[in-house]
Formats: C-alpha cells, structure tokens, sequence
C-alpha cells in the first residue's frame, strides 16, 4: 500500500515479514508483481524507488506509517 500513495500504513507485522524474507526475495516480488508490459518509464522506476525506501524503513523503524 505505501506504494501507491501517501497516508498508507505498512504495520509493524508486515514489515517483519517482508524483512524475513529478506531483501532480494522483496525487490523481486514488486519487480514480478509491476511487470514491466503493465507498467511503463517513470511510472516503473518509481514504484521501484518506493519498494527501496519501505525495506529502508523496515529496517530502520519497523514500521512505515
């Protein structure tokens, strides 16, 4: 959800998960998940700039809010 906008919550229970599966495992489920032929350009590279920034707060915080 912290993908598509702003005011979205990823809890502290998603973020375990996501950080338990561990870095790779998370690029390449958003990578499968916006296939390029669905997703284009910026639209693309943005949504792969957001799945870095939620591991990053994860990691840090625990939680994206």
């Amino acid at each position: 959800h912290f993908v598509f906008g702003s005011g979205k919550v990823v809890t502290k229970e998603c973020c375990g998960q996501l950080l338990a599966m561990g870095r790779d495992c998370h690029a390449f489920l958003t990578e499968i998940s916006f296939d390029a032929k669905n997703v284009k350009g910026k639209q693309f590279f943005e949504i792969l700039t957001k799945n870095n920034e939620v591991w990053e707060i994860c990691q840090a915080n625990g939680q994206v809010a």
